[in-house]
């Protein structure tokens, strides 16, 4: 069975790098609900092959995939913390004003 913690994201349950094209997605979920038999038909758990399915439904579509990496992305600014999330404007030892932008993702106010 595939443990998740919240730390885990769609690439670690598939066990690859974010920067997989879609075709090593492919292998990768076809490998795990087969050959490594995940699949509920071969004696797999059904929460496992949920959320590998889950994983692959939004991974291997483009659109998807962009909406959550764009997401993992900001998550992991925050997880930074507001002195690190200035975004690719940073600079070493730069800090965002809070009068001027987002701490979190930097994006400057209106």
């Amino acid at each position: 069975m595939i443990e998740t913690t919240p730390e885990q994201n769609y690439y670690d349950v598939l066990g690859i790098e974010p920067r997989a094209p879609t075709g090593e997605i492919r292998r990768r979920y076809r490998h795990l609900m087969q050959t490594a038999g995940h699949h509920p038909d071969l004696g797999g758990d059904t929460a496992t092959a949920a959320l590998i399915n889950k994983a692959y439904a939004v991974l291997g579509n483009p659109e998807l995939r962009q909406q959550y990496d764009a997401k993992l992305e900001l998550l992991l600014r925050i997880a930074r913390g507001p002195l690190a999330a200035a975004g690719p404007l940073d600079a070493p030892g730069r800090r965002p004003d809070p009068a001027r932008e987002c701490v979190f993702c930097g994006a400057r106010h209106g």
